[in-house]
């Protein structure tokens, strides 16, 4: 098997990402059942949770927005620029509103 960068292992998991979305929007059981039972939610498109780790869903609304603060990637002193390019490369950022 082939050694998988990190940036292909990145963009898998983006496409996951955006698949399970678009099933909890167009949904309403799924998004039922990814907010009460994540884990298992996420095991129907190939995400499995570390073991002992919890998983809390939520959903943005036109009145409240979450913003998640990712787990810092490393132990390791990293510079400002460091941290800017990882968050670049894992597409995280604010979520978009719709213009009303």
């Amino acid at each position: 098997m082939p050694n998988k960068s990190p940036n292909s292992s990145n963009k898998e998991n983006q496409k996951k990402y955006a698949q399970l979305i678009a099933k909890a929007w167009s949904d309403e059981t799924f998004k039922h059942k990814l907010k009460s039972h994540p884990a298992q939610a996420l095991r129907e498109f190939g995400i499995e949770l570390p073991t002992n780790t919890s998983c809390e869903v939520v959903e943005n609304t036109p009145n409240k927005v979450y913003l998640v603060i990712p787990r810092r990637p490393s132990a390791e002193k990293l510079s400002e620029q460091e941290m800017k390019n990882i968050i670049a490369a894992q597409g995280f950022g604010l979520p978009e509103t719709p213009n009303q």
